[in-house]
This record gives C-alpha cells, structure tokens and sequence, in this order.
C-alpha cells in the first residue's frame, strides 16, 4: 500500500471521523467524498477517481464543533443526500442535490434530528432514506434515533427511540445501518454505561443486532424476536458479544451479496479485535484479528474498533488502527487494513498504511460502505493524518487523505 492521495490541509482534529458515517460516494458525476474542516464546515469535494486530485471542494453545511462530520448516500435514481452539522444540541442539516458538480444545485437546507450526533444514511432501493443516529436526552437517558424519508415526501418521519442506554448519562451507541441485498434493514448499537460518581470507568458492555424485513414499521432481535416495545434496554437484547466488565467496541455493518451480516468488534479490556459473521440462518461465528493486526509490531496494540466494508472479489475488508499503547489519541498510532475469505473468514493479505512522519498520527478511519453486493471498484478509505495526542483540540489542522484499498 502506498501513503494516501492529500486531499486537504485544512481539516480540523476529527476531520473523517465517526465511523458510522459513510463519506464516500459515488454518482454519475463523479466521485464525492466529505470531511470536516478546521472550521467545522462540512466539506464536499469531487475527487478525479483515477488520479485522486480534487476537482472542486466547497462547504454544503456549517458544524457547531468537530463531532459534527456529515453521512453521504445516493438514491438509485442518483440523489446525493448529505446530513451532518450536529453535536446533540439540535438536528441535521440535510441537503440534497441531482447534480453535485454545481454547488448552487443542493437543496436549501431540512433539519431532521432530535438531540443528534453520529449519523448513518442509507438509500434504499425505492429512493427512501433511513438515518440512525445518537439521540442526547435532556433529563434522560441516551440513546439510538430512527427516522425515515420515504421516497417523494417533502418531510422525515417522526423519530422512533429504538434504544436506550442503561444510564442517565453520557453514551457512545454506534448506531451503523447497513441494507441487505433483499433490502432488510440491519443495525448495530453497543450499550455503552456511565457510572455515577465515576465509581467505574465508562464502558460499552455489550454489542447488539437488529432488523427489520419490512419498510421498518417492526424491528426483530438478533435471535428473531420481535421488538414488543421500545426503546430497548440491554436487559433485552439478543448480544452478539457481551463482557459485563469489559468495553466492547463496535465498527460500522455491513452485508455480503449473500446475506451475511459483517461487525468487526474490539474489546479493549482484552485488547483484542473479532470479526463477527452472522448467517442467514442467524447464526454467528467469529474470528480473531488480534494477532495478524500487531504481527508487524511487537508489542503494540489495537486502540480502535474495526471499520469493515467489501471490495469487487467479494473479499472482506477489516480496517483497525494499532499503536504502542492504547490511548483513542496516541500519536504514533498507524492503519492496518486486512482482506479475508467471506467464506472461510482466513485472512488473506494484510497491509500497513505507510506514514509520512513516524510521529504524526494515521487514524480515524473511514471506509467506503458497501453493503449488500459487490464493491463495482476498488473501495476507498478516507483517514486523519497527525493530532495534538489530546482528546479534543478544536484549533488543531490536519491533512485528509484518501487511499484506494488494493492489496
């Protein structure tokens, strides 16, 4: 693998993250992708998918702060919809356009959201739009949001709290959506517990799976209950991985052309990494990443969950970050990406992402999402490259790249 293409100086210390939002997009047009920059405005730029140089880049929203990076989806009648701008204190921004080489072309500005951060957007196959995203209660417990665009209407759905956290305080949810080849909506959310009086660390405790087969009007457990009710507690859910004292950590869904669902899961107490497969028969099986993601590092570790999407073969691609100790923001931190058998699950080809400073950060992953068919070129990856080795520096400027992921 080579060093990522620059696409920007510009962005700001979370410029591609969270990694439940896709930010590539592919249209008649052209390529697209989207990032935030050192003033928290949501960037979209049209990227020359040969060489990777940047066309035309321009501001479709303003941000509130850098958790506010945008979800990109295209309707199979060629919409690009984009909604970002949030950080729980309002909603979205959502706009829409047929031809995103014009900047004057985007819709005016919708807002859809309840308490939002953290979206995840996907077109079905009508043109209607799902979003799940964080929703910040207000004297409340957190939790995952849905609402819906059907295709034609002028306004989203009422916001469905599908679920909720175990406490009255700050939750991470993932919250990914991902669409099966038979259209099944699928997502992910992890329960993940503040402590009062800090009497614990905070923790994900648990990793959940849920779908709905029709239009999302009923939900299903992962065991194929139906949701009687909602929201959802962790009392409830069907896990795919549990750890009471651990901190199980979540990537973003994705489906295979043949209906398996794919999450790769960290569990940072144990420093350790899965790849979680479950059959159309709803059975899961899994496999350890762990020891191929450090072999070229002794003595490093993982330190964020594994992104997972497909390429054009059918293969599984698992991207996760690595680094010398385990710390969200360590600044000698590297990206490891790794190809398997969706078959078999053994792993075929791993690759290290080349850093241009040894010292400066390659993290905050963002994979090109492709759920249930084959990727029609190679995907693309979307990555921050250095930080300040703080948790949050607003004033912070990085570079933006963009790797294609060819083994």
């Amino acid at each position: 693998m080579e060093i990522g293409i620059e696409l920007s100086r510009e962005g700001c210390d979370r410029a591609t993250a969270y990694h439940m939002s896709n930010r590539v997009a592919r249209h008649a047009a052209g390529l697209f992708v989207t990032w935030l920059d050192r003033r928290h405005r949501c960037i979209l730029a049209q990227v020359d998918a040969g060489t990777g140089r940047v066309l035309q880049a321009y501001a479709i929203a303003q941000g509130v702060d850098n958790h506010c990076g945008g979800a990109l989806a295209v309707t199979p009648h060629g919409r690009l919809h984009a909604v970002c701008g949030a950080h729980g204190s309002g909603g979205f921004i959502h706009r829409w356009t047929d031809n995103p080489t014009d900047p004057a072309s985007w819709s005016l500005p919708q807002s859809v959201g309840v308490g939002a951060t953290y979206p995840s957007l996907v077109a079905q196959a009508d043109g209607s739009l799902v979003l799940a995203y964080r929703h910040t209660g207000v004297n409340a417990r957190w939790g995952v949001m849905l609402q819906r665009l059907e295709a034609g209407a002028h306004g989203w759905s009422m916001p469905l709290l599908l679920a909720q956290a175990s406490a009255d305080r700050y939750t991470f949810t993932t919250n990914s959506v991902a669409l099966g080849p038979d259209g099944v909506v699928h997502l992910v959310v992890e329960y993940y517990k503040t402590f009062a009086r800090e009497t614990e660390p905070p923790k994900s405790q648990g990793v959940t799976h849920l779908y709905s087969a029709n239009g999302m009007t009923g939900w299903h457990h992962d065991d194929g209950r139906v949701v009687s009710a909602t929201p959802l507690g962790i009392e409830d859910a069907a896990m795919i991985e549990r750890d009471p004292a651990g901190d199980l950590r979540p990537g973003n869904l994705c489906v295979t052309p043949d209906g398996d669902v794919v999450c790769a899961i960290r569990n940072a107490r144990m420093g350790t990494l899965t790849l979680w497969q479950r059959g159309r028969g709803g059975e899961w099986r899994a496999a350890d990443l762990t020891a191929a993601a450090v072999a070229e590092r002794a003595g490093w570790q993982i330190n964020s969950q594994g992104l997972v999407t497909l390429d054009p073969a059918g293969h599984v691609i698992v991207v996760t970050t690595v680094a010398p100790d385990p710390a969200w923001t360590s600044p000698a931190q590297n990206l490891v990406c790794m190809r398997l058998d969706a078959a078999t699950l053994e792993i075929l080809a791993v690759r290290h992402v080349p850093k241009a400073d040894s010292q400066s950060a390659n993290w905050l992953a963002s994979v090109e999402m492709v759920s249930g068919r084959r990727a029609g070129a190679d995907p693309l990856l979307l990555y921050t490259e250095d930080n300040r080795g703080a948790d949050r520096v607003n004033e912070a400027q990085t570079t933006v790249r963009l790797l294609p992921l060819v083994f």
